[in-house]
């Protein structure tokens, strides 16, 4: 949606379907379980990577 209104160029649409996307997605886990992502992520590398290192 956010794609189209903004090809469209109806900006109130996509400040609404962006607003609604990012109250949907909050976290990594969030974005993997809505769009079926895989974790290929190694235990230790996501720990550096949360750990801001």
């Amino acid at each position: 949606m956010p794609s189209i209104s903004n090809f469209l160029e109806i900006k109130g649409l996509l400040y609404v379907a962006c607003k609604t996307a990012s109250n949907m997605i909050k976290t990594p886990e969030d974005i993997q379980k809505r769009f079926a992502v895989k974790n290929d992520t190694v235990l230790a590398d996501e720990r550096q990577i949360r750990e801001g290192n």
